[in-house]
């Protein structure tokens, strides 16, 4: 900057041909765009009053760029804290652990390590998000991980990311036409060999159950179970709850909810 100091005085009192000879030798040396730089060399040194009679003087040395964005409000200071509760719920999904710690506050502060947490901690592991969960429990994880102590959800297929997870405690509790559906194995104290299953859905708003017996849990006995439930059902459904079974997450199911705009989700 010290080349634009020099140099800005004697800017501002050439022509404007000599001006734009000034610039592109001062470009090749400085390698700035030539807008840039004569706005540099136009307010370097320079006195300017401002309405309010304050005297403000143009340096280029002097940056007013900041930082942009909000702080961070959830820190590394929750982390010790965050990762012993973890560690209490035997290191479920943040989707879970954001509703565990909710669910248990007398269990959970009650806890040595967590017992002295500062009330503005204790505050934002009340109200955290399932983001920020997996944002500050990442490196615990990937150690976890390389240790072996922590296993990884696999690779979810395609079928998998179609229908999405819906926890427990996101169900809907008054909701008209949310059916739940699962399927009852008739296999006694053993599930080896063919045995007969049960499909089970139940509206859970009114306890409304159909029931269809299957010869196995096959996903093409399934599938045909289920349409002929959701043609003979009294109500319209509006969405379809289902376990993580492949009787249930298969491109056929998929299908026929999809053709009769009917919500799929399926448990974590």
């Amino acid at each position: 900057m010290s080349v634009i100091m020099a140099n800005a005085r004697r800017y501002r009192a050439r022509r404007k041909k000599l001006k734009s000879q000034m610039l592109d030798e001062l470009t090749e040396v400085l390698h700035y765009h030539h807008r840039y730089l004569a706005m540099l060399l136009r307010v370097s040194g320079r006195s300017v009053f401002t309405h309010h009679r304050t005297r403000v003087v143009g340096d280029p040395r002097v940056s007013l760029v900041t930082r942009r964005g909000r702080k961070k409000t959830y820190t590394a200071e929750l982390l010790p804290y965050l990762k012993t509760v973890w560690k209490l719920a035997d290191g479920i999904s943040s989707v879970h652990l954001a509703a565990f710690i909710k669910a248990n506050q007398g269990f959970v502060f009650r806890h040595r390590d967590i017992r002295d947490i500062p009330v503005r901690l204790r505050q934002q592991l009340l109200t955290i998000s399932p983001a920020t969960i997996d944002r500050l429990l990442a490196p615990v994880r990937d150690k976890d991980a390389l240790k072996q102590r922590y296993q990884r959800n696999p690779h979810a297929s395609w079928l998998r990311k179609a229908v999405p997870v819906q926890a427990h405690h996101d169900k809907p509790a008054d909701r008209f036409g949310y059916v739940e559906v699962d399927t009852v194995l008739h296999c006694g104290n053993s599930a080896r060999g063919q045995f007969c299953a049960t499909v089970t859905a139940t509206e859970i708003d009114t306890g409304w159950t159909e029931l269809r017996a299957l010869p196995n849990r096959a996903q093409v006995w399934v599938t045909k179970a289920l349409k002929r439930i959701l043609t003979r059902l009294p109500f319209t459904p509006t969405e379809l709850h289902t376990d993580n079974g492949g009787e249930f997450i298969n491109a056929a199911l998929i299908r026929t909810t999809s053709r009769r705009r009917l919500k799929q989700t399926r448990s974590r």
